[in-house]
C-alpha cells in the first residue's frame, strides 16, 4: 500500500485491555487513518466510554464472517488485542486477514499468556499476527522465551498505561473534582475493591454458595475474597466505604451489595477507574491489570490472594510494583498499620508507560503495510 493513500484499519477488540489501547491509537491518529473498530464483549463497555464510533461485532463467531467482514470493510490492516478464547473476534480476525493476505498488528496488554494468546489445542500459531507490539523490554522477553517468532516483536509501550501516567501528572497539576458518587470526605477510610470474574457461573442468590471453590480456582474466587475483605475491614475500622468496580464483562446481577453494620459497600460496573483510585485511600485487588494503574496513579494498592494455590499471574505482583498478601492475617497486620497514612507515593514513568507508546503502535501500522 503506498502510504499516500489513508490507511484504513480494521480494528477488534472483545477485552477491555484491548480496548483501551486500540481507542488511544484511533482517538490521536483518526486524521492519519481511517480506522472502522468493532466491538464485543467486555470491550464494548470501555469504547462507549470513549466517545468514538464502532460497532457490535458479538454475532461474528465463525472464520467465515470474519472474512466476510473484510471483504465488506477492505482493510490495509489489521488492529486486534489479545483473544485467548480460540473463537475471539481477534483471533478470528487475523486468522481471516493471513487467509486473504492482509497484514495483522496485534497488542499485548499484559505479561502472561504470550503463546495462549496466539496458538491452538495443537500449538501451532494459527491466529499469530504479523507484528505483535509489547508493553516493555520484559514482555518482549518472555513472549520470545514461549517461542513466539522474534522478528514479529516489537516493544512499543503500552498507550493504556502512557495514558494513566500522564493523567496522573495532570491530576498533580490540577486535582481533579471529588465524584458525588463517593461519600464526603471525614466519613472514614475509603477503599476500592478490584473484582474480577474467577467463578463461571455463581448462584448470585446466595452469596455464600458462590464462594465455594471450583477445580481450578486459584484457591481463592471473588466471592470468598469480598467475604474476607468485609470481616478484615469490620474488625479494622469503625467505619468505612468499599467501592467494589466489577470488570466490564461481569453481570451486575451477580455481585449484590454487601450487607454489614460498619462496611459502607457499594458496587460498580461503569466508573471512571482513575478517577475512583485516585480519590481512594487504598486500592485493593486479586490479580487485575488495574492494579498497575492504582500503583501508578500513587495510591496505597495492595494484590490480596489468600490461599493462592499455583503460580502468582498478578503483574503488578510480578514487577514488584505492589505487595502481594497470601493470608488474611498478614493482610489485616498490614492494615492496621497502613490506615493511619494515606499519603500519595508517586513513581517515576516506567518503561512500559513510554511517552510515545500510541506513535509507536501506529507506526507499527505504517510499516507492516510497507512490505506487504
Amino acid at each position: 500500500a503506498s502510504l499516500l493513500t489513508r490507511l484504513t484499519v480494521l480494528a477488534g477488540v472483545s477485552e477491555p485491555g484491548g480496548a483501551k489501547n486500540i481507542a488511544l491509537v484511533a482517538k490521536e491518529f483518526g486524521q492519519k487513518a481511517v480506522f472502522k473498530i468493532f466491538s464485543s464483549k467486555g470491550a464494548t463497555q470501555i469504547l462507549q466510554r470513549t466517545g468514538l464510533a464502532f460497532e457490535q461485532a458479538d454475532q461474528i463467531e465463525q472464520l467465515s464472517e470474519a472474512r466476510e467482514l473484510l471483504y465488506v470493510i477492505r482493510p490495509t490492516v489489521i488492529l486486534t488485542g489479545r483473544g485467548i478464547q480460540p473463537n475471539s473476534l481477534e483471533r478470528l480476525l487475523v486468522r481471516a486477514a493471513r487467509d486473504i493476505g492482509i497484514p495483522s498488528v496485534g497488542l499485548i496488554d499484559e505479561w502472561y499468556d504470550y503463546r495462549a494468546n496466539y496458538s491452538d489445542k495443537t500449538g501451532s500459531w494459527d491466529s499469530l499476527p504479523n507484528i505483535i507490539c509489547c508493553p516493555d523490554e520484559q514482555a518482549r522477553r518472555e513472549a520470545a522465551g514461549e517461542g513466539l517468532p522474534t522478528e514479529g516483536l516489537l516493544v512499543t509501550g503500552s498507550p493504556a498505561l502512557a495514558a494513566v501516567f500522564d493523567r496522573r501528572e495532570k491530576y498533580r497539576a490540577f486535582p481533579p473534582s471529588r465524584p458525588g458518587m463517593l461519600p464526603p470526605e471525614g466519613s472514614g477510610p475509603m477503599l476500592v475493591f478490584l473484582s474480577e470474574v474467577i467463578q463461571s457461573n455463581p448462584d448470585a442468590t446466595s452469596p455464600d454458595t458462590g464462594a465455594r471453590l471450583g477445580g481450578n480456582s486459584p484457591g481463592y474466587n471473588e466471592y470468598s475474597v469480598r467475604q474476607d475483605l468485609r470481616n478484615i475491614l469490620e474488625s479494622t475500622f469503625e467505619a468505612v466505604t468499599v467501592i467494589e468496580k466489577l470488570h466490564p464483562s461481569a453481570d451486575p446481577g451477580n455481585y449484590p451489595a454487601i450487607k454489614s453494620s460498619s462496611v459502607d459497600w457499594r458496587t460498580v460496573l461503569d466508573a471512571d477507574l482513575e478517577l475512583l483510585c485516585w480519590w481512594a485511600d487504598m486500592v485493593v485487588g486479586m490479580r487485575s491489570a488495574a492494579l498497575i494503574d492504582a500503583r501508578l496513579l500513587g495510591t496505597s494498592t495492595v494484590s490480596f490472594q489468600p490461599g493462592l494455590v499455583g503460580e502468582n499471574r498478578c503483574t503488578a505482583v510480578r514487577k514488584g510494583m505492589v505487595p502481594c498478601f497470601l493470608s488474611r492475617n498478614s493482610f489485616q497486620t498490614w492494615l492496621q498499620d497502613r490506615a493511619c497514612s494515606p499519603e500519595k507515593d508517586f513513581i517515576g514513568r516506567p518503561e512500559f508507560a513510554f511517552l510515545r507508546s500510541t506513535q509507536n503502535v501506529f507506526s507499527a501500522l505504517t510499516q507492516v503495510t510497507v512490505g506487504f
